[in-house]
């Protein structure tokens, strides 16, 4: 058996471009999932978004964003990269992060001062190796048929 080592960089430090909050960026006033449903911009970079969205979003999905801009529409390409639910009063909300196919060149333009205090923004979703726990919405399925659709990622 082969031994790996995991990568123990901060998430913070593998970042290829700084977070600015999405309330930072002055030309941009709403993003659109691909299917017409608006989403809450929580931050976002060259290479990629964090967003609040009341659909489910699969880790691997293709996605296409509207971005909405002071200047018109630009269409992102994307993949969800990982997604958690983060709310169940009421409509479930989810937190997913979008990693674009191509970087957003429109983000070039900001001060140097937006993305220094972008800097501070500390990494949502982080998970701990050691101390993770998985909440699962299911149906009511006996045993055995339920943990066929885990393993099988159908929930």
């Amino acid at each position: 058996m082969v031994s790996r080592k995991k990568n123990k960089t901060p998430a913070a430090e593998r970042r290829r471009w700084p977070r600015i909050e999405a309330s930072s960026v002055p030309f941009l006033k709403r993003v659109i999932l691909g299917q017409g449903a608006d989403v809450q911009a929580i931050n976002i970079s060259r290479g990629g978004m964090l967003l609040e969205t009341e659909v489910r979003l699969r880790p691997q999905m293709k996605i296409i964003l509207k971005m909405v801009t002071s200047d018109g529409i630009i269409k992102m390409e994307g993949s969800v990269v990982r997604s958690s639910i983060t709310s169940l009063t009421g409509i479930p909300k989810y937190l997913s992060a979008i990693e674009f196919d191509h970087p957003f060149h429109m983000l070039d333009d900001l001060s140097a001062e937006a993305v220094t205090a972008a800097s501070e923004i500390p990494m949502a979703g982080t998970f701990n190796e050691s101390s993770g726990n998985l909440t699962l919405i299911a149906p009511n399925l006996p045993g055995a048929a339920l943990l066929d659709r885990i393993k099988a990622g159908d929930f």
